[in-house]
């Protein structure tokens, strides 16, 4: 291999040949200048070969040097783009600086030194950013294979857990001792523990890839069919269910997300819910005389959240009560899908009196695409 291969690739443009040669025999020992006098054929050179450093000109003949710095910086990101000039023209170095995002200049009549020392820094941040950009390309990738490996896992995991399921409703109808029967709760316990959290993992999946597709959204059928799924929910036997809503007509929306944020604030209201108390209940009520939003509230009377612990639920496995078996990703979900379609949240709440949860999901004109 000869050794200029292996040298780093400067692509230098100016209209005057004999800058170039100037240039070219400054940085023969440790650069490797290919130079072309115009921009119709330095976008050529730049579409067949890797450069890690671009001089142009600022006059370029009829072209302007900052213009071409510009407009190769989207297709050509990683290059270090250096702008040469006879002389320091305050408008051309802030229009460079703001629209080409140059690095670094360089003067006319060439130093050797100045030079040298502009070309080799300018290199430096070449290396530093090229590898930036390879440890964020790696750490893309295996962030979305641990995405894959986790819904996979989760999805997987469900079969299973629904045989054991079905194996303990067999055996209890097969008769057996109050011993035993016990034993089979606490594993019906943990099975639906760990099967509620595989569910929380698949929707936290989905909810990150899944595009926005709106629908119409019938907020009173949804809270319907929600509260319906959990009517057998353990601890739901004895909750009153209460629907209010005033639309008439359908709401555009992003229907799956709506979905998951009903599922979880309904299932948290359920999980929350004071044993020692016999009027229990879950209020949803939808409000959309507002053209431009929808307000949803979910409010229950159960053992409710002190202040200090209001800030932070909505952080990924935080729980703020021992009290329940939550995994502490629920909130979680419904912040990240409340996100998604462009939506707030705030808490109302007091322990031992209740909580209420007031969204504000705006139309489809205020999702961002």
């Amino acid at each position: 291999m000869k050794q200029t291969e292996t040298k780093p690739k400067i692509l230098y443009v100016d209209d005057e040949p004999h800058n170039i040669t100037g240039l070219k025999a400054i940085l023969r020992k440790e650069y490797e200048v290919i130079g072309c006098i115009n921009v119709r054929d330095a976008y050529t050179l730049l579409s067949e070969q890797e450069f890690q450093i671009v001089v142009a000109d600022l006059k370029l003949g009829v072209d302007d040097g900052v213009d071409f710095l510009d407009d190769i910086r989207i297709k050509y990101p990683l290059p270090v783009k250096i702008l040469l000039t006879a002389f320091f023209d305050f408008e051309a170095a802030v229009k460079g600086i703001n629209k080409a995002k140059i690095f670094s200049y360089l003067f006319k009549p060439l130093n050797e030194d100045e030079v040298l020392s502009t070309i080799r820094i300018a290199h430096e941040h070449y290396l530093n950013n090229a590898l930036l950009e390879y440890r964020k390309d790696e750490l893309e990738k295996a962030h979305e294979e641990l995405n894959r490996f986790v819904y996979s896992a989760s999805h997987d995991m469900r079969a299973p857990l629904r045989s054991i399921m079905g194996i303990i409703k067999v055996a209890e109808m097969e008769g057996i001792d109050d011993r035993v029967k016990h034993y089979f709760s606490l594993i019906e316990k943990s099975v639906n523990q760990l099967d509620a959290f595989n569910v929380n993992l698949i929707s936290y999946f989905k909810n990150s890839k899944q595009e926005t597709i709106i629908e119409p959204i019938d907020f009173k059928e949804i809270a319907r069919d929600v509260f319906e799924q959990f009517q057998y929910y353990p601890g739901a036997e004895n909750i009153n269910f209460v629907i209010n809503t005033n639309q008439n007509t359908p709401w555009m929306g992003d229907l799956f997300r709506i979905k998951i944020i009903f599922n979880n604030l309904i299932t948290n209201a359920i999980k929350f819910q004071r044993s020692e108390i016999t009027n229990k209940h879950i209020i949803f009520t939808c409000d959309t005389k507002d053209p431009d939003k929808a307000i949803l509230t979910f409010e229950d009377n159960g053992i409710g959240i002190d202040e200090a612990n209001q800030k932070r639920i909505f952080e990924m496995f935080y729980r703020a009560t021992r009290e329940n078996s939550g995994s502490g990703i629920g909130l979680y979900i419904v912040k990240e899908a409340l996100n998604k379609i462009g939506a707030q949240i705030r808490i109302e709440s007091k322990p031992n009196i209740g909580t209420k949860f007031i969204l504000e999901i705006p139309t489809t004109l205020n999702i961002e695409e």
